[in-house]
């Protein structure tokens, strides 16, 4: 009887692993974005922003709720009549809630919003303490039932993007039904600059409403935004809404206005156009309810394994190594002997001059890149014995040479490098990536490093085209990208600039000019190709964009 017993209470035991085990699987199972549950993105949880809400309080480290210590970002205290109250923010039920409350006795603030005075509803927000910049933003969420606004935004430098503004009304009429079932999106322009700024009354710089079949009062639904500096695209449950693709190169730059980083936020506000609760819609406070936040980034886009020197790579179908040329096999080899991660690096090392370069070549198509803006590290160690100035990693097809000074470096540690670069077109059959030592680098002498965990990853500089203005300068560069076949020079309209510099991409000065005539040309013909940056500046301001020479 007592073997019985056991036998079943094994059974019991397994069982309850079982569902234990289940559960974790299950919930472990929404690490990726719901639309692309196989990672194909290469998506990393953002675990600075990104919240399930199951702590039983809003984590301040993450999260500020606006009003609190009487701070106010973008010194916005709500939109009348509603006026944001720190009470309104609550984690409850392994949820963030803000409420909307009828609130007479509230300290609402004297000003007026365009005639329009704070009075008897309050609201909240709450805003992410760090940024981000391009990824996939993930909500699991339930629009407060009550005429006032669920919404899910970012704002950045001169520039905002609101993911969804939802309208939870109970007025039965046809307008109310079709707010119910809608998502607002829109591109705002905060530039003084831009002809779509929004305070000329222009409104967003782009909006459309993304209708969907269940009403968003009534139940939570994931709603997830891919953000690149390309497009954007809108997933309702997984699934991508027919219009919800939003394309750079069909708005064109001036509606474009997405490409810096973003604060999140979360609100309620009332919209007096569409309607306003009154007492006895909020006898029981209304609830906009999120029962979650994630937030992926790019991962790296190169292979872990192989670019971590441990593993070969499959490329067509065919197991692939390193390359080490002969002349360089007696300095560059894959080691054992010390690595930042797992088991191998890459070794260099030298004992007298150095009689050609040493390099170390991953395959063809080992690197696969679109025509954008990366960020590419890795991890160091030089040994005390070490005197090497300089380290190139060099990008084929297209061509980019990074240099890595490495004078007066941190010796007998493992230390970051890492550098921004363009991909000026999508990378071609040839592309590949070089680790390179040139004799000028080195002195007469024993030198030893070891270099792990090359990565490559978006590049969070907003370095488009026509970058980021941030001064009032009014500068216009032209042609761009500049192709020197066809011309040797380029033009630069800025009427208050009084000189300009050149850059290389690595930020070396390259020409300093002053600037006589407007406009003024100068010439490009003794640059290589490649992509350089401009500087422009007056006697108050400087602004920068990036120019092209192909």
């Amino acid at each position: 009887m007592r073997l019985v017993n056991d036998n079943k209470l094994l059974k019991i035991k397994s069982g309850l692993l079982l569902m234990m085990f289940l559960f974790f699987t299950i919930s472990d199972a929404q690490h990726f974005p719901l639309s692309d549950q196989s990672n194909t993105g290469n998506w990393e949880l953002n675990t600075e922003i990104s919240d399930e809400f199951n702590d039983g309080f809003l984590d301040g480290t993450r999260w500020q709720i606006q009003g609190e210590n009487g701070i106010y970002k973008s010194n916005f205290i709500g939109r009348a009549p509603s006026q944001f109250s720190t009470q309104n923010a609550i984690v409850e039920d392994n949820k963030l809630k803000i409420l909307t409350k009828w609130d007479p006795g509230f300290p609402f603030s004297d000003i007026t919003e365009n005639g329009v005075a704070y009075e008897n509803i309050t609201t909240a927000a709450v805003i992410s303490r760090k940024k981000f910049h391009y990824g996939y933003m993930e909500i699991r969420s339930k629009a407060a039932k009550a005429e006032v606004t669920s919404s899910f935004w970012t704002t950045g430098f001169q520039s905002e993007l609101d993911m969804f503004e939802m309208f939870g009304d109970t007025d039965p009429g046809e307008a109310s039904i079709n707010w119910r079932k809608r998502l607002k999106f829109n591109l705002i322009s905060w530039n003084p600059n831009n002809p779509y700024y929004s305070y000329n009354g222009n409104g967003p710089a782009h909006t459309r409403n993304i209708q969907v079949e269940h009403n968003t009062a009534e139940d939570f639904n994931v709603y997830g935004f891919e953000w690149t500096s390309e497009y954007i695209k809108i997933y309702i449950n997984g699934i991508l809404h027919p219009e919800g693709t939003v394309l750079r190169s069909e708005l064109g730059e001036d509606r474009w206005t997405t490409n810096v980083p973003y604060w999140i936020w979360f609100d309620s506000e009332t919209f007096p156009w569409l309607g306003i609760p009154e007492r006895l819609d909020l006898l029981t406070p209304a609830k906009y309810e999120i029962d979650y936040v994630r937030i992926w980034e790019n991962k790296n886009l190169l292979s872990s394994d192989f670019f971590g020197f441990e593993s070969s790579i499959n490329i067509d179908g065919i197991e692939q190594n390193w390359f080490i040329p002969n002349n360089s096999s007696n300095f560059i080899s894959k080691t054992s002997e010390k690595s930042y991660r797992w088991d191998t690096s890459l070794k260099f090392e030298h004992n007298g001059l150095l009689p050609n370069n040493a390099v170390a070549f991953s395959p063809f198509k080992s690197v696969n890149l679109e025509a954008r803006n990366y960020n590419l590290s890795f991890k160091l160690w030089l040994e005390p014995n070490s005197s090497i100035k300089n380290l190139q990693i060099v990008l084929d097809d297209p061509s980019s040479i990074l240099n890595f000074d490495l004078s007066g470096l941190e010796k007998s540690k493992w230390v970051t490098m890492a550098q921004d670069f363009s991909n000026i077109t999508n990378s071609g059959d040839n592309a590949r990536l070089r680790v390179r030592i040139r004799p000028v680098d080195v002195s007469n002498g024993l030198s030893t490093l070891y270099l792990d965990d090359l990565l490559i990853k978006l590049s969070e500089a907003p370095l488009s085209v026509d970058d980021v203005n941030l001064n009032d300068i009014k500068f216009k560069l032209f042609p761009n990208p500049i192709n020197r076949k066809l011309q040797s020079y380029a033009t630069v309209s800025a009427p208050d600039v009084e000189s300009i510099i050149i850059y290389s991409i690595n930020g070396k000065k390259i020409i300093e000019l002053k600037k006589e005539s407007e406009p003024f040309n100068f010439q490009i013909d003794n640059l290589e190709s490649g992509v350089y940056f401009i500087s422009v500046l007056s006697k108050t301001n400087l602004q920068t964009k990036k120019i092209i020479i192909i």
